[in-house]
């Protein structure tokens, strides 16, 4: 028997398809997963992976990629999958199959299904799975889970997985791969079957359960379609649609607060709201570090308070926390000053742009400790004193041919964000093929001929980092690109923050359904006018139980009536 599970990122598969494997185990059923632990077998497929993964390879074209990732699925297939099943007398699993290809390729990337299915049947040659395991999960939790377990292992002292290759085309990806899995399921019932893994009362010990039960039904030949037992797709997380939108934030944060303390945490980061310093408060103890995370940018009593109770056992993000606040504050730069031994680069990251005297004595302090990231603090500066430092880490590390290097391309061309002097340019293009989302990324405030060209150029493959560069650009060519990819990329609509222009209104109105949350998130200060209340209430028609939107409109709400006050005050 072949089983095979899919989902989105971050949606569980590897950690439920090995537990369901040893529970299998366990009652005598012979099992081989060509992933186990989620490791390849083969180290030629490992390498494979990875190159897929690397993001310095985004000139991939699609059909290219539809290819590579066939090419990969046949080694899989011919290496590990097919010798498993010659073997028999048992149960095969993989985490993931051809169906990813098929929907990354179509849904995600917009090739048309002629192109897709008659390269993806040759590569099957007839093999398909006797089921489907689909763990449905929303993207947003999707994404929380993700993000807290790399916080987690950062504040442990791991080395977190750096973002890959597919990052690179936003997160309404993974909202579009959800579509698309769920789809298949849709069309062929009989294979697949869809399994709630984002859902608040999930336990992960009832969902192995439930996958145990089908796949040993099969085996003794019944036809159990559905694991749920209701006949029903599972959709995800639906918090209760009663009260407010703050209310019913706060009543998903409660939610997962028992299971989830992690996940939780992250979900309050950078919100104001004094619910969620209570929360903060109940969960700091079983998620120190997702709640340090959540601190970045708050500037309020309560904040500071969390951060001297935390600084012992999450120093690395209470020092990351201090990101975003008022680089000339005392409290902030004390803070700065008694952490930078400590957390040299958690620090220095906390000095983007900062041209203070306080911040020159700390790279000045932490030069010998971490050239690298003390040049990478330079964005934006193009004084002679921040390019001696970046010619200085080139010289040291080499020259020219160490320009190949991404652990010194990377900080080095981050550090250009908004220099457009030929120096600058220079360093940009020799940097790009090591470093080529930061090279991208560094385009921010810059508008000169050639940073458009790139962005032209780059658009299709990267839109992420091309959308961040064009923050708040009122030009008629980034009007252009973001209509160009807004039905597929929600950061055309980040990258128009606070914008209330002819075009950033009609931009909204149009995407306001397709990105609800991130249509509302690009209001800011707008929300308090009538025509940013009217797009919010449109989106909460859209979208009632958007965890992401609930979240904004909480955050939006807050701020409105932040403001009322200071203005009452003030009379």
């Amino acid at each position: 028997m072949f089983v095979v599970f899919e989902g989105i990122d971050g949606s569980g598969k590897t950690a439920v398809s090995n537990r369901v494997a040893k529970r299998l185990r366990a009652a005598g059923v012979a099992v081989e997963h060509v992933r186990e632990e989620g490791e390849f077998a083969s180290s030629l497929v490992r390498r494979l992976r990875e190159f897929g993964k690397d993001a310095r390879n985004l000139a991939m074209e699609p059909t290219a990629e539809m290819c590579f990732y066939l090419a990969r699925e046949a080694q899989v297939l011919a290496e590990l999958t097919r010798p498993a099943l010659a073997a028999g007398g048992g149960v095969v699993f993989a985490d993931r199959y051809l169906y990813t290809v098929e929907v990354l390729s179509q849904v995600g990337r917009g090739l048309p299904a002629e192109v897709v299915r008659p390269a993806i049947d040759s590569v099957a040659g007839g093999l398909w799975p006797d089921l489907v395991v689909l763990l449905d999960v929303d993207p947003h939790i999707a994404r929380a889970r993700r993000r807290a377990s790399k916080i987690e292992a950062r504040g442990s002292g791991k080395t977190p997985t750096s973002g890959g290759r597919k990052g690179l085309a936003g997160v309404g990806l993974q909202r579009r791969m959800r579509e698309g899995y769920l789809a298949l399921a849709a069309r062929d019932p009989d294979r697949w079957i869809v399994i709630d893994n984002g859902a608040v009362d999930a336990e992960l010990d009832a969902t192995v359960e439930k996958i145990v039960t089908v796949i040993q039904d099969r085996l003794a030949g019944k036809k159990n379609k559905q694991a749920t037992g209701d006949g029903q797709q599972a959709t995800g997380n639906r918090p209760q649609e009663a009260g407010n939108p703050t209310e019913r934030f706060f009543a998903a944060v409660e939610a997962r607060a028992v299971k989830e303390p992690g996940v939780a945490a992250y979900l309050l980061a950078g919100l104001g709201h004094p619910v969620a310093t209570e929360w903060r408060d109940k969960l700091k103890a079983r998620a120190p570090h997702l709640v340090a995370y959540g601190l970045r940018g708050l500037g309020d009593q309560a904040a500071w308070r969390l951060r001297e109770e935390l600084e012992a056992v999450s120093g690395y993000f209470v020092a990351r926390s201090i990101d975003g606040l008022d680089v000339e504050g005392e409290r902030a730069d004390a803070t700065r000053l008694r952490l930078a031994d400590a957390w040299p680069d958690a620090i220095l990251a906390t000095l983007d742009g900062n041209d203070q005297p306080i911040a020159w004595a700390l790279r000045e302090r932490l030069e010998a400790r971490d050239a690298r990231a003390v040049v990478g603090s330079l964005k934006g500066i193009g004084s002679e004193r921040a390019w001696e430092l970046r010619r200085r880490l080139v010289r040291q590390a080499g020259g020219e041919p160490a320009l190949a290097d991404p652990l010194l391309a990377e900080p080095l061309v981050g550090s250009l964000r908004g220099l457009a002097n030929d120096e600058a340019w220079e360093l940009r293009r020799r940097c790009f093929e090591a470093a080529p989302v930061a090279a991208l990324e560094s385009l921010t405030e810059v508008t000169d001929e050639e940073s458009w060209a790139w962005r032209a150029r780059w658009l299709e493959r990267a839109p992420r980092a091309v959308l961040r560069s064009l923050l708040r650009v009122d030009d008629r060519r980034a009007w252009e690109m973001r209509r160009r990819v807004g039905a597929t990329v929600k950061e055309s609509l980040d990258s128009m923050a606070g914008m209330g222009s002819r075009e950033a209104w009609a931009l909204r109105e149009e995407l306001c359904e397709r990105w609800p949350s991130t249509a509302v998130k690009s209001l800011g200060p707008l929300f308090a006018g009538k025509r940013g209340r009217a797009l919010a209430d449109r989106a909460l028609t859209t979208r009632p139980d958007d965890l992401s939107l609930l979240k904004h409109m909480t955050a939006l709400l807050f701020d409105a009536e932040a403001a009322v006050r200071r203005w009452e005050d003030a009379e």
